[in-house]
């Protein structure tokens, strides 16, 4: 899907200002079929529709490029996408006489603010090659939030054992980080 709408992942490396609260489902539904007749003649037809959606917790983050306050609603704020992918082909021997690949998908997060992308995508081929092309017809709606303030949630080091200062240590206490 990514291939043909050209759209790459919308949430980056936000979820680290997360504060770990919140939740996340999607599901995907792969369907495939091949004919072969004889084989002299082949068809296949594969599809792929899914979504997922993410709704996390936000604590004292807000956008740098807006003036809507807080991020989200009480610094709840969702993310998803949702997508839809077509592959047909026609063969007689290993000669290809159609294949086409149609892909839609569609990404977007808010609310406060709300922001969105999506693309429409395709290739073909007809007669072997002879005939070919691809398209691509992308949308950008509302305003990307630049997210500023809250704390980073890497733990860059979470745990020292043994801990500083402590006593009555064992010789051959196998330190970890």
């Amino acid at each position: 899907v990514s291939e043909l709408t050209g759209l790459g992942n919308l949430l980056k490396s936000e979820s680290q200002r997360a504060s770990g609260r919140g939740f996340a489902f999607g599901t995907q539904i792969q369907v495939e079929s091949d004919i072969d007749a004889w084989s002299i003649f082949r068809a296949g037809i594969a599809l792929d529709v899914g979504f997922d959606l993410m709704l996390q917790k936000y604590n004292g983050v807000t956008c740098s490029n807006t003036d809507n306050g807080e991020l989200g609603v009480n610094g709840w704020y969702a993310a998803g996408q949702a997508w839809a992918y077509v592959e047909g082909f026609i063969k007689i021997k290993e000669f290809t006489i159609f294949d086409l690949a149609l892909a839609a998908a569609i990404q977007a997060k808010g609310p406060n603010p709300m922001y969105g992308q999506g693309s429409v995508g395709g290739r073909y081929s007809v007669a072997g090659g002879l005939f070919k092309g691809v398209c691509r017809f992308p949308i950008e709606f509302g305003d990307a939030c630049e997210i500023a303030g809250g704390e980073l949630q890497v733990d860059i080091i979470a745990n020292v054992d043994p801990i500083d200062a402590g006593v009555d240590i064992e010789v051959n206490t196998k330190p970890s980080v």
